[in-house]
C-alpha cells in the first residue's frame, strides 16, 4: 500500500477493522501512537514532537516504521 491508501483506510469509517489491521502490523504503541498525531490530527512533524515532548527524528523514524509496517 502507498501512503495514500494507507491515509485513506485509517480514515475509514469502520473501527474494528482499522484496529484489526494495526493488530496484524504489529505496529508499538510509540508508532501508533505517531501514526494517529500525524494523520488523525494533521500535526506536522515538529509540532507532533513538541506535543510528545520527543525529538522531531523520533517521531519521523516511528511515523516511517509504521508507514513501512502498514
Amino acid at each position: 500500500m502507498d501512503r495514500n491508501e494507507i491515509k485513506s483506510f485509517l480514515h475509514y469509517p469502520d473501527a474494528p477493522l482499522v484496529e484489526l489491521a494495526v493488530k496484524r502490523a504489529n505496529l508499538n504503541s510509540r508508532e501508533w501512537r505517531a501514526v494517529t498525531i500525524r494523520e488523525y490530527d494533521n500535526m506536522t512533524v515538529e509540532a507532533a514532537a513538541e506535543y510528545l515532548r520527543v525529538s522531531p527524528g523520533t517521531v519521523k523514524n516511528e511515523y516511517r516504521s509504521a508507514m513501512h509496517k502498514l
